[in-house]
């Protein structure tokens, strides 16, 4: 059975799928948004992503359509997660954020 409270990030991160205009592009989100992440998020906030990343990734079967409203399907959703997860890996962003005290 799925948890059916997802960490508190993951609405953060569907939210960014709509800055997202082919799921099939590399990286998945554009740079821009990528530099915002790392520079005006509180690393409180990273921290809650990076959580849902590696909650989501671990959890294919969760209805993440239920989540916010979205044009996607849940496979195309759980794609869109894996591939934030990638790219937020070979950035550094969760290591970077982890060791980061708010402030």
């Amino acid at each position: 059975m799925v948890e059916d409270t997802p960490p508190q990030g993951l609405n953060a991160l569907l939210y960014f799928l709509n800055y997202v205009t082919d799921l099939s592009t590399e990286p998945v989100l554009p740079d821009h948004l990528m530099q915002q992440i790392e520079s005006a998020y509180k690393p409180e906030m990273v921290r809650m992503m990076c959580e849902a990343l590696k909650w989501s990734v671990e959890h294919p079967e969760f209805d993440f359509e239920e989540q916010i409203p979205l044009s996607y399907k849940n496979e195309e959703i759980y794609l869109y997660l894996e591939k934030v997860d990638r790219l937020f890996e070979s950035k550094g962003i969760c290591c970077k954020f982890f060791r980061q005290k708010d402030g």
